[in-house]
C-alpha cells in the first residue's frame, strides 16, 4: 500500500541580476557558499524573470517481516528499489519575437521529486531494541535520499543560470537552444546522483536493471 505523507513545495523567482555561486566542494547555491566561492555565475544581463517550482512528497509502502534486522538486509539487497527518490522535470517559457529572431522573457522551472520509504508495520508492537535499530536504518536512509534532493535543486540552480544566459536566438533555433542545455543540465544531474549512490556503497538503477532489475 502507498501512501503519500508530506508534501512541499517551494517556488522561487530570480531576477537576472541575481547570481549562481560555484562552491569550492563543487556545488551551486543561490546565495554566497560557506565553504568558498569556487566563481560567480552572472545570469544574463538583461532581466529575465526564471522562477524555480520544487515540489517534495514522501510517499512509503508497507513491509510485514518481524525481524528489523532480517528485514532491511533484504531491502538493502533490493538495492534502490528499498528506498528511492523518483523525479519529473518540466520547463515553460515565454518568448519574444522581433524581427525574426527570438528571445526569452520569462522561464519557469519545474521538478518534483518523490522520496518512497519502507513503512514497517510491526513498529508499535516492536521491543525498543528493534524499533531503535529500524529508527537508525531508516534515518541513514532519508538522509541518503535528502542528498538526493539537495543534489536535485542544485540541477535547478544550474539549469536557472544556462537558460538566463541564452540570448537572442534565430526563432527556429531557440526551441533546439533550450533542450540542448536542459538535456546537458539532466546529463550531468544523472551522472551526479549515480557518482553519490556509488559513494555510498549501492548500485545505480541503470546498473540494476542491467543485471535483470531487483529482486521484490
Amino acid at each position: 500500500m502507498k501512501r503519500i505523507l508530506v508534501a512541499a513545495a517551494m517556488a522561487i523567482t530570480a531576477s537576472a541580476n541575481a547570481a549562481i555561486f560555484k562552491c569550492a566542494d563543487g556545488t551551486y547555491q543561490d546565495k554566497p557558499c560557506t565553504a568558498g566561492t569556487e566563481k560567480i555565475l552572472t545570469e544574463a544581463s538583461k532581466g529575465i524573470p526564471i522562477t524555480i517550482e520544487f515540489t517534495e512528497t514522501s510517499s512509503t509502502y508497507d513491509v510485514t517481516q518481524r525481524d528489523p534486522r532480517a528485514l532491511w538486509a533484504e531491502l538493502v539487497q533490493q538495492q534502490w528499489f528499498a528506498y528511492n527518490s523518483s523525479k519529473k522535470f518540466s520547463i515553460t517559457t515565454k518568448v519574444e519575437e522581433k524581427n525574426k529572431v527570438c528571445q526569452i522573457t520569462e522561464a519557469t522551472l519545474r521538478l518534483s521529486n518523490d522520496n518512497h520509504l519502507p513503512n514497517w508495520i510491526h513498529y508499535a508492537s516492536a521491543d525498543r531494541a528493534s524499533q531503535k535499530y529500524w529508527d537508525w536504518a531508516l534515518a541513514d536512509a532519508v538522509r541518503h535520499e535528502n542528498v538526493h534532493r539537495q543534489i536535485s535543486r542544485e540541477f535547478l540552480m544550474f539549469l536557472k543560470e544556462k537558460i538566463a544566459g541564452i540570448g537572442p536566438q534565430p526563432c527556429d533555433a531557440l526551441p533546439r537552444r533550450i533542450k540542448q542545455e536542459e538535456a546537458l543540465g539532466w546529463i550531468n544531474l544523472s551522472e551526479r546522483q549515480a557518482n553519490f549512490d556509488r559513494q555510498e556503497g549501492g548500485k545505480t538503477a541503470k546498473e540494476m536493471w542491467a543485471n535483470g532489475g531487483p529482486k521484490r
